[in-house]
């Protein structure tokens, strides 16, 4: 038999797992909305990381590298720190938000902008990812719960298959992005 997951705090917005009419289809919107957000933070993402060593080739690979060593030291002790503090609805909004700024800092691409934004960042990932899998986890639990499955492994399956059918289109779309801009910044100056 499983247990509610209620109990932990994970920020479903769960509040009463007998109520299986109106939290299941509350659990999948938030699996929906959460694939999405992902979607369009990656494509941006991805597009600006895309970019970074090809038209900011002085500083992009610099940020880069900071970006992935931060992620490396931040992933060893943060994450159990920040989700037992927060939990983990939060951390992947504040995390997301670390990404909106790595972004925005693309605007001004000088040392002093870039360098912080990616070592923020690297903190921002590492806190991310355990947050959205201790997320798509708690949830399709407390889905498989709901729906009184006899098992939520193949719901938990399920829920990661759907939140990175979005999450890997995050590729295809940043790829077109940096090929736009690929494509007018080069296109004019080899005519």
């Amino acid at each position: 038999m499983l247990l509610p997951i209620s109990e932990l705090s994970i920020g479903t917005g769960t509040t009463n797992p007998s109520s299986n009419g109106h939290e299941s289809p509350r659990i999948l919107k938030n699996l929906i909305v959460l694939g999405f957000s992902a979607m369009v933070l990656f494509s941006a993402f991805l597009a600006t990381r895309h970019l970074q060593s090809t038209l900011n080739q002085s500083h992009g690979t610099y940020a880069l590298a900071t970006v992935y060593m931060s992620t490396l030291i931040a992933s060893l002790f943060l994450p159990p720190i920040v989700l037992y503090k927060l939990d983990a609805k939060n951390v992947v909004v504040l995390a997301m938000c670390g990404y909106v700024l790595y972004v925005a800092a693309q605007l001004y691409p000088v040392p002093a902008a870039l360098l912080p934004a990616s070592g923020l960042l690297g903190i921002c990932t590492a806190n991310l990812w355990a947050a959205v899998s201790a997320y798509v986890t708690a949830i399709a639990n407390e889905y498989a719960y709901l729906k009184k499955y006899s098992s939520s492994a193949a719901t938990v399956q399920k829920f990661f298959g759907a939140f990175f059918l979005f999450f890997q289109t995050a590729e295809i779309w940043g790829n077109l992005i940096s090929s736009a801009v690929l494509g007018s910044s080069w296109g004019t100056e080899h005519e």
